[in-house]
């Protein structure tokens, strides 16, 4: 017997305004992955979502069509903006054996994705592309379908890569932020620091500090912060660090220039000494830098990521400010942050420990979110969980969201055996599962 894992099979964009008749329907394509599918391919499963999206539209058009189940796939649907449409397309876990004739039965295990969880995922992908690009339409508006095109193409090709299906799971459909735990000393030391950076060097805005892959301070709204963290989770490494082999992400800095495909600051990391470098910056010894743009409200700023032995600063700045030279102002903060920021980094080490601790000595795996500030703390998606387990918790989440008291309780004994409590009041929930020593 052998098993092949959910897969991401296609992903395609597509607004139907761009192609209303029959000699240019393609048009209406945006973006289509994988590259090598023939157009015939392409129209085929656009045609199919547009039917599906229009077909539900005869019931109620306050409610568009979400997803689509079939034997061996999934869709899930997003329109995040009027007429762009955004379809992931997701091949069920398959089971393979072998008959007692000897043939080859493979089943495909339909029950293993959740819509919920899809559903987080292809929102996360349409806010990582609008925080880089903006608008799909304000881009059609300010310039042309052709380089929406480009700039799709651009992003998605190499987003794509970030994504295995095996590593979704319940924290995708909340989109949540984790925070570092510190003491107030430490807390008060990093303010500090953040105000210090700020004061020396005023051009810089909207500062965020992190440790390894959690938040300690960050000037953000909650929305930006949400979808930045969530680029930087899936962009680092184990260790929490950003690298060239998973954030090989492209950005196209011309509208209609043809010099599209060179990579920008996403795709290496520029060393500036031993142990610290600009993820999002300039080179060493380099003249020159390339910057990619984030989009906040209504304004475009340029990001700027600095990290060093784990602390990870993020910044913006508004492009006006370079005047055409970005490199020597950003050596400068180098050059100030270094310093302060292994002195910080030392302080931190030392509370990792305590913050596993916790979590550790519980006796629970837990998943807790907050709705206000975001805050999210997670162990139930660690590896060593089963994944019969994660499945009921993920069915549980359809039907404790489906209740309409304001403080709603599960408690259910699973098939395989442990138990699943699930809370929800108001804007808190919090999900916990005994692990085998602890559950009676």
């Amino acid at each position: 017997m052998s098993s092949a894992p959910a897969v991401l099979e296609r992903f395609f964009v597509y607004n139907p305004r761009f192609g209303p008749k029959e000699d240019n329907e393609e048009q209406k394509i945006l973006y289509h992955y994988p590259r090598t599918a023939s157009l015939d391919e392409q129209m085929s499963h656009v045609g199919l979502s547009e039917a599906m999206t229009r077909f539900t539209e005869t019931f109620t058009s306050d409610y568009p069509c979400e997803s689509l189940h079939t034997k061996h796939s999934r869709y899930t649907y997003l329109q995040p903006e009027e007429g762009y449409w955004m379809v992931m397309m997701m091949r069920n876990p398959r089971v393979s054996s072998t008959s007692g004739d000897g043939k080859l039965v493979v089943v495909s295990r339909e029950d293993e994705l959740s819509d919920p969880v899809l559903r987080g995922v292809i929102e996360e992908l349409y806010g990582a592309f609008r925080l880089f690009n903006g608008d799909m339409e304000r881009i059609v508006q300010t310039s042309s379908v052709e380089t929406l095109r480009r700039r799709l193409d651009l992003f998605y090709s190499n987003m794509l890569r970030l994504y295995e299906a095996r590593s979704f799971s319940l924290v995708d459909t909340f989109a949540g932020v984790r925070f570092f735990p510190v003491d107030r000393t430490t807390y008060l030391s990093i303010q500090s620091f953040c105000n210090l950076l700020l004061e020396t060097f005023p051009w810089i805005s909207n500062l965020t500090f992190m440790y390894e892959t959690a938040v300690i301070y960050s000037a953000l709204d909650q929305k930006t912060l949400r979808t930045l963290f969530q680029f930087l989770r899936r962009a680092s490494n184990p260790k929490g660090s950003l690298c060239a082999v998973t954030s090989p992400i492209l950005v196209d800095h011309g509208d209609d220039s043809q010099d599209t495909n060179a990579l920008s600051p996403f795709a290496s990391l520029h060393l500036q000494s031993e142990g610290s470098f600009f993820a999002y910056g300039p080179a060493a010894g380099s003249e020159s830098t390339t910057l990619p743009s984030i989009h906040i409200e209504d304004k475009v700023y340029d990001l700027v990521i600095y990290e060093q032995d784990g602390v990870r600063v993020a910044f913006t700045v508004d492009p006006r400010h370079w005047d055409g030279e970005s490199h020597a102002d950003l050596q400068r903060v180098a050059a100030f942050a270094e310093p302060e920021v292994k002195a910080l980094q030392r302080l931190l080490v030392h509370l990792r420990p305590k913050a596993d601790s916790g979590a550790k000595d519980s006796g629970f795996k837990f998943f807790y979110f907050n709705q206000c500030n975001l805050a999210l703390k997670d162990t139930l998606s660690d590896k060593g969980v089963p994944r019969s387990v994660m499945r009921d918790v993920e069915s549980l989440y359809e039907r404790i969201h489906s209740m309409k008291e304001d403080v709603r309780e599960l408690t259910v004994h699973t098939a395989s055996d442990p138990w699943v409590v699930a809370r929800k009041v108001r804007y808190y929930e919090w999900w916990a599962a005994p692990t085998c020593d602890t559950a009676t």
